[in-house]
C-alpha cells in the first residue's frame, strides 16, 4: 500500500499504547494520512522516545504499563510544554478522559471512537486542517 505524500509530513506524532494491534492500528492511520509516526508499548519506553525525538503530538493511552498514562501526562506537562497530547481511555465512562484534560491533555477520546476520529482530531490539533 503506498503513503500518499501529504503536507503534514513534517509533524512527528507518537503513539503509546499498550496493546499492539491498537498501536499498529492508530500508527497505520496516522501514517497512511502523511504523518511519521514512531511507537512505544509502554510509559517508559515513551518516556525514553520523547527525550531522543521532537514530537509534535504524543496519542497516549491512558492504561499503560510501569509509567502509567497520567505519569507520563504529567512528565509531558512538566519538561515538554510544548508538545499536544490527545488521551485516548478504554475505560467507557467519561471521567477518566475527563481527569486526562484536566491534567493537560489537550483532547480525551474512548477507545472505541478513536480509530474513527483519530486523524480528524490530530489534524484539528496540529492545526493542519484544510
Amino acid at each position: 500500500m503506498a503513503v500518499r505524500k501529504s503536507p503534514y509530513q513534517a509533524s512527528r506524532i507518537l503513539v503509546a499504547d499498550k496493546n499492539p494491534r491498537v498501536r499498529k492500528l492508530y500508527a497505520r492511520r496516522l501514517r497512511t494520512a502523511g504523518y511519521s509516526v514512531s511507537e512505544a508499548k509502554s510509559g517508559r519506553e515513551a518516556l525514553a522516545l520523547l527525550r531522543e525525538m521532537r514530537f509534535r503530538l504524543v496519542v497516549l493511552d491512558l492504561d499503560m504499563p510501569d509509567s502509567n498514562g497520567f505519569g507520563v501526562l504529567k512528565t509531558l506537562r512538566a519538561d515538554f510544554p510544548h508538545i499536544q497530547v490527545l488521551a485516548v481511555t478504554g475505560y467507557m465512562r467519561g471521567a477518566l478522559a475527563e481527569a486526562a484534560e484536566c491534567f493537560g491533555a489537550r483532547r480525551a477520546l474512548k477507545k472505541p471512537a478513536a480509530p474513527h476520529v483519530l486523524v480528524n482530531t490530530a489534524r484539528q490539533l496540529l492545526g493542519d486542517l484544510d
